[in-house]
């Protein structure tokens, strides 16, 4: 049996290698030196083995308890993300290898965690969601992606209309709350702000952290990246946060834009019913797009990224194929020369509000301010490590009433 040596002042406590490894089991500690070193030398200090343990929320007197205790904990922790997470079948499709459970392991755990405190300590009367699987038995059925569009355009209350008047970060709100007003609560990825950061790489645009009266869809807005080079970062998001919803109502939980270029009728249907509901067929029948500027112009009015638009008219097939194809390769060396935006520090309000969510937050502040629980737990639920100051407490307690 391998061991490794946690030293203790001069003491030397061995313990079972494999239990190291079992529960440091997480991509923000598999890529610090501290663990890397700890494999090599077989070895580490007691203060680093409590660090490294922080950073896997984990508790470190696991690390010398009794096998059968070690076993237990982890097979809770497989069958409470087994709960939450897509399917294995789902994540293997979709990811192709380009992502792991691991890599998002803290960030489900935490929302889960979320999930249960809404339910059990704040809004304990909510009934199950009726919008997970809402469209799932018309899909297999003969029915037309526009008849699947009007359904769930209708349910969540999106109003065309309304949507096109507002400016693209306005669009994306709306949606949000459209989805939140039916108990869907709504996430963004928001660097050094969660308790795992998102490796920009990772093949996931989004995921549902599956509960049954209140799923969170998670959307990873990639602003992690050191050098991000992205077209319209709002549109994005809203086609994102949309396919995340159609997703849902077809009993579906992850989804990736990567693998549209794989072509699977999954998410083609997938595309094709996100487009049916932000550009229905009938409003685009008399467009006709020549040029570059056109197509921004279009694509600005429907409030989608311009690739959007030109897909969507492509499948239409309200395009030439060819001119497409060249607009298509203008738009791709567009975003080549951007230049590399800046990352900017966000505000601790803006940054946790986030990440934590709209609907989220301002059930927890409301619950606070109704003396439902308590300041020690409104503070662990929304803030990491639960660190808060009273700048903090007022700011987000104003913003989110």
């Amino acid at each position: 049996m391998e061991e490794i040596s946690i030293k203790i002042g001069r003491k030397h406590i061995k313990i079972n290698k494999n239990v190291f490894l079992s529960l440091l089991d997480t991509s923000p500690v598999k890529t610090l030196e501290l663990y890397k070193k700890a494999l090599s030398n077989s070895e580490i200090k007691f203060s680093h083995l409590k660090e490294l343990a922080v950073k896997a929320d984990v508790p470190y007197p696991l690390f010398f308890a009794n096998p059968a205790i070690i076993n237990k904990q982890l097979k809770d922790r497989q069958k409470n993300l087994f709960e939450k997470l897509p399917s294995k079948n789902e994540m293997r499709l979709v990811g192709r290898g380009s992502f792991k459970i691991e890599d998002i392991l803290l960030v489900v755990k935490d929302l889960g965690r979320k999930q249960e405190f809404l339910k059990n300590r704040v809004i304990t009367t909510a009934r199950f969601n009726r919008f997970i699987g809402y469209v799932a038995g018309k899909v297999k059925k003969v029915h037309t992606n526009r008849e699947l569009a009007d359904d769930i355009r209708s349910y969540l209350e999106i109003n065309l209309h309304e949507l096109r008047n507002k400016s693209k970060a306005e669009v994306l709100n709306y949606i949000r709350q459209c989805a939140e007003r039916k108990n869907i609560l709504v996430s963004f990825s928001s660097y050094n702000f969660m308790p795992q950061n998102i490796d920009p790489k990772i093949g996931m645009s989004g995921i549902c952290v599956k509960d049954k009266k209140f799923p969170i869809i998670f959307v990873n807005t990639r602003d992690g990246d050191a050098k991000p080079k992205i077209l319209e970062s709002d549109g994005r998001q809203i086609f994102t946060l949309v396919a995340m919803l159609v997703c849902i109502a077809m009993n579906r939980f992850v989804f990736s834009t990567k693998t549209g270029k794989k072509g699977t009728a999954l998410t083609n249907k997938i595309f094709q019913i996100v487009g049916e509901i932000l550009i229905p067929r009938e409003d685009i029948s008399e467009i006709e797009i020549l040029d570059l500027e056109e197509l921004k112009q279009e694509s600005s009015f429907f409030k989608v990224t311009p690739s959007m638009f030109l897909m969507r008219m492509k499948e239409c097939g309200f395009i030439d194929p060819q001119l497409a194809r060249r607009l298509r390769e203008k738009l791709i060396d567009e975003i080549n020369l951007m230049p590399a935006s800046q990352k900017r520090s966000p505000l601790q309000v803006n940054g946790y509000g986030k990440y934590n969510g709209v609907r989220f937050s301002h059930e927890i502040i409301v619950a606070f301010k109704a003396h439902k629980i308590t300041q020690e737990e409104m503070r662990n639920i929304l803030f990491r490590k639960g660190r808060m100051n009273s700048t903090l407490l007022h700011d987000y307690s104003e913003k989110y009433k």
